[in-house]
C-alpha cells in the first residue's frame, strides 16, 4: 500500500504485533541461556563453551527487550 507521499506504509496489525513478538523473542533468548548456564556449571561441556552461547543470548534478547 501506498501513502499519500509515495512510501510503503506499515500495515496497522503489524505495528501493533511487533512489540509483542520482540519481547517473547527476548524472554526466549533469556529462558535458553538458563539451560546452557546449568550445564557448564554442572560440568557436561566446558565454560569456554557456553560462553559464546551465552554471550550471543545475551545480545539477542538485549536487542530485542529494548526494540520492544
Amino acid at each position: 500500500m501506498d501513502s499519500t507521499n509515495g512510501s510503503i506504509a506499515i500495515p496497522d496489525a503489524v505495528r501493533r504485533v511487533a512489540p509483542f513478538l520482540a519481547f517473547g523473542l527476548g524472554l526466549c533468548c533469556l529462558l535458553a541461556m538458563v539451560p546452557v548456564t546449568l550445564g557448564a556449571l554442572a560440568g557436561v561441556f566446558s565454560i569456554g563453551a557456553a560462553v559464546p552461547a551465552l554471550a550471543v543470548g545475551a545480545a539477542v534478547s538485549i536487542v530485542s527487550l529494548v526494540a520492544a
